[in-house]
């Protein structure tokens, strides 16, 4: 990654910075029967979200595999889904053939809506700068800019941060209003510096139909196991109780030389594990990875093809 990265990277550690992101997924959900039809199809409790709740999850098809990786909005009178990576068509195909006689409508609202991800240590402030107030992490709420409605979350999108979706057509006299507010405009390699920092994965990258929503190691963040009957389910449920999936995708720091993505790491001449994404470790020399690897070398210390597992956001990284 080239070393430029890291200077707006040191914006976000003093300030705040925002991001237009290429190719994301906005899905609405109307009607009266859209909270117990998404609980049908997705890893989340929806039908115990509160207003204005922000939930993650995997939607799954038929095997178990992930097919979708979204955040779940609990709007007044909608549920947005959102997240990174162009998912809206294959979701829109795949829930439409399910709606029979479920009160509920799907509106692909991906190109009408124009995405910020806003972060940084000084990110709550400047958005109070232009808000009446700012959600907490896990929360959403309705905001109007100039006259203008708008949605914004907290939550785990690219890293904690921050999402603003708002009218497409404004999304110019937004960006210049971040940026009067105090919020550099930055590149999407330093939001990846950001992702890799939490090990969030990335619709398209990490989150494939080749994968089962175990192996994407977040079964905390999002997914429920006594939520009730959904599809996919059978699978989540049998790797819960009776087995475990065969490898877990962690973190890597890479000191010596730079991985490539989709670089097979190997051992004793065996593959065990794959590269996903890369990105400088901001500060330091070395590299940050998302990998697939064997579940028994998923463990923080494990040497893993030249890289080593770090440990969880939560039990500190170096």
């Amino acid at each position: 990654m080239p070393a430029e990265s890291e200077q707006p990277y040191e914006r976000l550690s003093a300030d705040a910075g925002f991001l237009e992101p290429p190719g994301w997924t906005a899905i609405k959900l109307t009607g009266d029967d859209r909270s117990k039809f998404l609980h049908s199809f997705c890893t989340a409790d929806i039908k115990s979200m509160v207003a204005g709740q922000v939930r993650e999850a995997f939607v799954l098809n038929g095997k178990g595999k992930t097919i979708g990786h979204l955040n779940v909005l609990n709007l007044p009178d909608c549920l947005m889904l959102v997240g990174p990576g162009e998912q809206a068509a294959g979701l829109m195909q795949h829930l439409d053939m399910y709606i029979i006689r479920d009160d509920v409508q799907l509106e692909d609202r991906s190109a009408a809506t124009g995405s910020f991800l806003i972060a940084g240590q000084r990110s709550s402030e400047r958005i109070a700068g232009l808000f009446d107030s700012v959600p907490d992490l896990g929360t959403c709420q309705t905001v109007t800019l100039d006259g203008t409605t708008a949605e914004l979350a907290h939550a785990e999108f690219a890293g904690e941060c921050y999402w603003l979706g708002v009218p497409a057509e404004r999304v110019a006299e937004v960006g210049q209003r971040l940026q009067t507010a105090g919020c550099g405009r930055v590149p999407a390699a330093t939001f990846d510096m950001l992702r890799l920092e939490q090990g969030t994965p990335w619709f398209g990258r990490e989150t494939t139909p080749d994968h089962l929503p175990q192996e994407l190691n977040r079964d905390e963040k999002a997914i429920s196991f006594n939520k009730g009957c959904y599809l996919g389910q059978e699978t989540v449920a049998r790797i819960d109780s009776l087995g475990r999936v065969n490898k877990l995708l962690v973190v890597l720091n890479f000191a010596a030389a730079e991985p490539a993505v989709g670089q097979e790491l190997e051992q004793d001449g065996k593959t065990i594990g794959r590269v996903t994404s890369v990105a400088r470790v901001p500060g330091q020399a070395g590299w940050r990875a998302l990998a697939f690897v064997k579940r028994e070398l998923a463990q923080p210390g494990s040497q893993v093809g030249g890289g080593v597992v770090e440990p969880a956001p939560d039990q500190g990284r170096a």
